[in-house]
Formats: C-alpha cells, sequence, structure tokens
C-alpha cells in the first residue's frame, strides 16, 4: 500500500510484476480504495500460498493466515490468540468466500467446549479441522503482514 501511496503502479508482465512512478502520490480513501480492487484482481489462494513468507507456530500472531493454495484453494484469516489456564494455546479464526461475501467468525465443531477457539496445537498434529473445509497444517501458516 505505500508503493500505491506513493504514486507506484504495479506492471505485470508474466511471469513477473514490477513497480513504476505512474502517478502523483494519493493517499485518499478512493485512492485505497484502487489499491484493494487492483489486489484483488490478481491475488488469490494460488498467489497467498506462493508469495507470502512461511510463519512459525511459535511466532503465530493476529493478522497471520492458513492458506491451502488451488482452484479451489481457501484461507482463514487468525483473528486472536488467547492462552487456556492449563497452557494450552488457542486462535480465533475467521473466512469469508469468494467471491466477497460476508466474513465471519468460525465455528469449532470439533470440541464445543472451545468454541469459537481452536488448538494452536492441531497445526502440528492431525490437523486444525474447520467446518467448511479441510484440515489445515503447520506448514500452511503464512506471516499475514508481509512488505
Amino acid at each position: 500500500m505505500a508503493r500505491w501511496a506513493a504514486g507506484e503502479r504495479p506492471r505485470v508482465k508474466l511471469p513477473r510484476t514490477t513497480w513504476v512512478k505512474a502517478t502523483h502520490p494519493d493517499a485518499s480513501r478512493s485512492s485505497f480504495r484502487a489499491f484493494l480492487h487492483h489486489v484483488m484482481t490478481y491475488a488469490g489462494t494460488l498467489s497467498l500460498s506462493r508469495d507470502l513468507p512461511t510463519q512459525s507456530l511459535a511466532k503465530l500472531a493476529p493478522g497471520d493466515l492458513l492458506v491451502q493454495g488451488g482452484s479451489p484453494g481457501h484461507a482463514v484469516v487468525i483473528l486472536d490468540l488467547a492462552t487456556h489456564p492449563d497452557g494450552r494455546r488457542l486462535v480465533l479464526l475467521g473466512q469469508s468466500y469468494m467471491p466477497a461475501q460476508e466474513f465471519h467468525v468460525l465455528k469449532n465443531l470439533s470440541d464445543r467446549d472451545y468454541s469459537p477457539w481452536f488448538e494452536i496445537a492441531d497445526l502440528g498434529k492431525g490437523g486444525l479441522a474447520t467446518p467448511d473445509w479441510a484440515p489445515f497444517f503447520d506448514t500452511d501458516l503464512r506471516r499475514g503482514d508481509a512488505p
């Protein structure tokens, strides 16, 4: 977003994308919406899984993603983290679908006692099962605030 606001625009010439100075700096709301429109034209689970850096369980943070790239693929965002009194680390997950639909917090159907929270350790075990998608694993973790 910083490059966009500075007046740079991506130039897509497959297989590469470069940034070029194309217009005057503009950090307005309308410019931000144009940026989002452009990103949503090209971004999908395949590019997210390929282009975002991986993330470790130890450094997991809100805003990070669980991404399984493909057509179809799926991604969920980590909304929050918590630690249970017994020491287990938990995550709150959210998702939407494409085309853009209503965003919602996921229910944990595997462990209704902790729902809507999910155990982070499941990512490294047999997988973290969400209601609408195949299990996610620690290899699906991506850093959500990549440059």
